[in-house]
C-alpha cells in the first residue's frame, strides 16, 4: 500500500510550520515536533546562584551549572559532551522534567532512541502537562513503529491544547500511513475547523483528498492553503 506521508517526511513539513509561526528562538529537534526554545536566552537571562535558575528548569545551582556546560557543548555540536553534562545535571536534580526532556532530545540526535524514550517518559511522569515532552514521546513512539502508543500521546496533547496544530498533523500522518484515510481526513478536518488559518493543515488535507481521488476538494483546500500563505511553493506546485 502506498504510504501517504511518512513520519520522517512530516519532519520537514513541521519545520515549515515552525518557521511560519516564528519559532526563531529555538530549533526543531529530530522528530520535528519539539521546539526547544531559547536555551541560550535562558542561560543569559536566568538568575544564577544558590537557588539555581528557573529558566533552566532546575532550582539546583550545581545542576544548572552542568546544564549550561552541556548547552555550550551542544552549540558546538559536541552532543556526547552535552549528554555527559545533562546526565550530571539529572543526578543532581532528578525531579526536573526539563532536564529529562533536554536529555531525551539529545539522545534522539545521536540515534539512541530507546534511551530517549526512557527520558521522555520520565519527563512526562514528572510533569504530565508538559506538551513538549508528550509530543516528543509521541514522535519517538512513531519513529519506533509504535503507532498506537504515539497516537495516545498526541491525543493527550489535544486534551491539554485542543488547537495544537502539530498534534493534529502527526495524527493525520499516522492514520494515513495505516491506510485509514477517512480517519486521517476527519482529524485534518477538525484541525481546519479549530485553526482555519493553518496553511499546513489545509495543504495536508488537500493532499489527502487528492489521494482519495476527490480532486475538487483537493483543489479547494490547496487553494485555501495558498491564500493563507501565498509563498507556499509546495502547495502551488501540487496544483
Amino acid at each position: 500500500m502506498r504510504r501517504y506521508l511518512s513520519v520522517v517526511a512530516l519532519v520537514g513539513l513541521l519545520a515549515l510550520v515552525g518557521a511560519a509561526n516564528g519559532y526563531t528562538g529555538g530549533k526543531f529537534r529530530w522528530g520535528g515536533l519539539l521546539a526547544v526554545k531559547g536555551k541560550a536566552a535562558d542561560g543569559a537571562d536566568a538568575k544564577s546562584g544558590q537557588n539555581g535558575s528557573k529558566g533552566s528548569g532546575t532550582s539546583n545551582a550545581e545542576a544548572y551549572h552542568s546544564y549550561v556546560l552541556g548547552s555550550m557543548y551542544e552549540l558546538k555540536n559536541d552532543f556526547y559532551g552535552a549528554i555527559r553534562e545533562f546526565q550530571k545535571a539529572i543526578k543532581l536534580d532528578p525531579d526536573s522534567s526539563f532536564l529529562h526532556l533536554s536529555l531525551a532530545s539529545l539522545y534522539t540526535r545521536v540515534g539512541r532512541m530507546n534511551e530517549a524514550v526512557e527520558e521522555a517518559e520520565e519527563a512526562v511522569r514528572l510533569e504530565n502537562g508538559n506538551i513538549e515532552a508528550i509530543m516528543l514521546l509521541g514522535n519517538l513512539y512513531a519513529s519506533l513503529n509504535k503507532g498506537e502508543r504515539a497516537k495516545e500521546e498526541y491525543y493527550k496533547v489535544l486534551e491539554i491544547d485542543p488547537q495544537n496544530e502539530q498534534a493534529y498533523l502527526s495524527l493525520g500522518s499516522l492514520y494515513a500511513d495505516e491506510g485509514k484515510m477517512e480517519k486521517a481526513v476527519e482529524v485534518l478536518e477538525k484541525l481546519s475547523s479549530v485553526s482555519p488559518h493553518s496553511f499546513m493543515g489545509l495543504y495536508t488535507l488537500g493532499r489527502l483528498y487528492a489521494q482519495k481521488g476527490d480532486l475538487d476538494r483537493a483543489e479547494e483546500f490547496l487553494r485555501r492553503s495558498i491564500e493563507q500563505n501565498p509563498g507556499f511553493d509546495r502547495a502551488m506546485a501540487f496544483l
